[in-house]
């Protein structure tokens, strides 16, 4: 997945992530789409907050959302 607006973005969220997250800087973080990641926001399968509109994650609890889809 790139990001074609900001081709260093991928690279910097991946590599030193940010506490907090926008869904598009978590898609990026865990390498799968945005529509994807708001799909597992949807059924409430990772952690969030909403402030209106707007969607914050936490990175701790991406991580967590990783760990448990380990096999």
């Amino acid at each position: 997945m790139e990001n074609k607006s900001n081709p260093y973005l991928n690279q910097s969220i991946r590599s030193n992530p940010p506490t907090n997250m926008s869904v598009k800087e978590a898609s990026f973080y865990l390498g799968i789409s945005v529509r994807k990641l708001r799909e597992s926001i949807a059924r409430h399968e990772v952690k969030h907050v909403r402030f209106g509109s707007r969607i914050i994650l936490r990175k701790q609890d991406l991580d967590s959302f990783l760990e448990g889809m380990v096999a």
